[in-house]
């Protein structure tokens, strides 16, 4: 599964999401300098990362100040059955030590994230399923006390802390161009142009939809099976 919205926002020139955190650290717009990595754990095809990184200004735009910001760094967590999973894949991305089961991950993380030297951004995707009391302390807690650091959550649900440093952005579905585009990227089997658009069409944009959508098409339902107008 992989979210073109979300790869867009932090990869193209200009898009809100590069805006707001250009606003948020008082910098210039800034680029992401492991956009590679990240491409690859969205499993971004090979073909997209070559398309996208003609967009990207990671080679050519670098920090106007001198003070030792350089590029932004993004770490993209996968796992999240719980906010311990959380915080030790954050701690794995920092640090290369061992934890142990006895450590107290979650302590050690918001240490971590306090001593970051260069401007970091978290992106947790999808929380809804982990969101409760233990994830919004914590949530608050980065966006108050790391300052080096911002904080970028995908979900279908507030998050339920108050903070004047919380700024909610809606999403707009994907446009006709690229809803074909990440459905014929995501079908392994023949799908006309002409049905792949339509079938975008009633997925309304909708990134979710449109990879169910992909896996019956996978799972050897026929397009017309989906679209009676065909």
């Amino acid at each position: 599964m992989w979210d073109d919205v979300l790869l867009k926002d932090v990869m193209t020139p200009g898009s809100e999401l590069l805006q707001t955190m250009a606003d948020k650290l008082n910098r210039e717009l800034p680029a992401v300098k492991n956009w590679k990595n990240l491409a690859s754990q969205l499993e971004i095809p090979v073909d997209v990362r070559r398309e996208y990184a003609d967009e990207s200004t990671g080679e050519k735009r670098k920090s106007p100040t001198k003070e030792g910001r350089g590029d932004l760094s993004v770490i993209y967590v996968e796992r999240q059955k719980n906010l311990t999973d959380i915080c030790s894949e954050i701690l794995d991305r920092l640090s290369s030590r061992r934890w142990s089961a006895s450590d107290d991950l979650v302590s050690l993380a918001k240490r971590k994230l306090s001593e970051l030297q260069e401007d970091t951004v978290i992106v947790l995707d999808n929380t809804e399923d982990v969101q409760g009391e233990d994830f919004d302390e914590f949530a608050e807690w980065l966006v108050r006390s790391a300052p080096k650091a911002q904080l970028m959550i995908t979900t279908g649900k507030d998050v339920g802390f108050v903070s004047a440093d919380k700024h909610k952005v809606n999403l707009d579905p994907l446009d006709a161009e690229s809803s074909a585009k990440l459905l014929q990227t995501l079908v392994q089997s023949n799908c006309s142009e002409q049905h792949v658009k339509e079938l975008g069409q009633r997925c309304g944009g909708m990134p979710l939809f449109l990879i169910n959508c992909s896996c019956l098409l996978n799972d050897d339902f026929q397009p017309r099976g989906l679209n009676p107008r065909t």
